[in-house]
């Protein structure tokens, strides 16, 4: 009944989490805490789990210890041309193509799963790039049917958390594949055991950009137009892209514009000189232009509190654990030092993560903020410091 399995103790405020009312965070129920289950789950995945390599003695090696053998993995860090396919795999093993775009990107698999599907890029007859077509579980559901792996046909299974069996109920699985962007090419396909199972041909001319501006309007949204061109220009998918460093860098602003125009609100752009990329997706080719700089106004530093939570009860006989962060909305670095806490308007210390003495049982404000080009951005919590009548124990 996606109970806990044991105690637990809140580290940061000493809180002690009964079994019997705790429950797993993966339930989606509350009051949340992390399982026996959940624990062990994550403790066995691979990707969390480092490879002690033993140097002989009680010391450090000497010297540093590599591997020569051949790496099948490709290297997460590289940015390079790449196609990235988006899909769904129906319950019935049926291929749904959502999104194909060329883009710079880094090769992120992250913990998607083999198919047994493929991706080609095919120049004519023959395949000058391919991929393996990886599912991903899906990330929502409810305490009874949590998303399984995908099974033999492709396709997930829904688990029952409370009787612990499986009911076999196929679900849908989300793809990804990402191939090397080695020529224009003529088709793309996907293939399983030889067998075409999708396969979408490109125009014989890429569509084209006609000119695009970038301004803004009276509330300061941002007002984007373009003119595309050609005959696979009906469709077309735009995506957004803006750089403060004359597109050494580009940050993704949106994506799945239709048309010849779209309005971004102000609250979702950046600040500075910036500059707009506009990617056009045919479903085969991608084309780009580049907007003129736009001067946008300054705007606060983004400010969280992740510790104390909103009305968060904390001991009253212990320290208080700070915690937050902040980011700039001109990309710049903001030094950890320049944030600042504050419990009912006294200054309480100067970090990002930091312990302070406690302000007595009662109810209190904490704000943390931080200053960027000149503005001041905060963010404030409301915590209860629970005095001794107020401590309860389970059992």
């Amino acid at each position: 009944m996606a109970s806990i399995g044991e105690y637990g103790l809140d580290i940061n405020s000493g809180a002690i989490a009964s079994p019997n009312i705790a429950e797993d965070f993966m339930s989606y129920c509350g009051p949340r805490w992390m399982s026996i289950f959940t624990n062990n789950f994550l403790t066995n995945i691979a990707q969390l789990s480092p490879q002690v390599i033993p140097s002989g003695s009680g010391t450090a090696a000497p010297r540093m210890i590599e591997d020569e053998a051949m790496n099948f993995e490709r290297d997460e860090r590289i940015i390079e041309p790449l196609i990235h396919i988006l899909g769904v795999i129906g319950v019935d093993g049926e291929i749904e193509v959502k999104s194909v775009a060329r883009l710079e990107t880094r090769y992120l698999r992250g913990n998607g799963r083999q198919t047994g599907f493929v991706a080609q890029l095919l120049d004519g007859d023959r395949v000058i790039a391919e991929d393996n077509v990886f599912g991903y579980e899906s990330e929502g559901g409810t305490a009874k049917t949590p998303a399984s792996s995908p099974d033999r046909r492709g396709h997930g299974k829904r688990r029952c958390a409370e009787c612990g069996g499986d009911d076999r109920e196929p679900q849908p699985v989300l793809f990804k594949a990402l191939l090397r962007d080695a020529a224009p090419g003529t088709t793309l396909r996907i293939v399983k055991r030889g067998e075409v199972v999708w396969e979408r041909r490109g125009a014989d001319k890429p569509p084209r950009f006609n000119g695009a501006s970038a301004t803004l309007n009276d509330g300061g949204d941002l007002c984007l137009e373009w003119k595309l061109e050609g005959t696979a220009t009906k469709g077309a998918n735009i995506w957004v892209r803006w750089s403060n460093d004359d597109g050494t860098t580009w940050h993704a602003l949106t994506v799945d514009q239709r048309g010849g125009s779209a309005t971004i609100a102000a609250e979702q752009l950046p600040s500075g000189s910036v500059r707009f990329e506009l990617l056009a997706n045919d479903g085969f080719h991608t084309v780009r232009t580049t907007t003129d700089p736009v001067a946008l106004p300054a705007k606060p530093p983004a400010v969280t509190i992740l510790y104390p939570g909103p009305r968060a009860r904390v001991y009253g006989d212990r320290l208080i654990h700070l915690w937050g962060t902040v980011s700039s909305f001109s990309s710049a670095a903001i030094d950890a030092d320049g944030a600042e806490w504050f419990i009912d308007d006294k200054p309480a210390g100067k970090g990002l993560d930091i312990w302070v003495e406690n302000p007595g049982a009662g109810g209190h404000q904490v704000r943390l903020q931080a200053t960027d080009a000149g503005i001041t951005g905060a963010a404030t919590n409301e915590i209860e410091v629970l005095g001794e009548r107020d401590v309860s124990f389970p059992g």
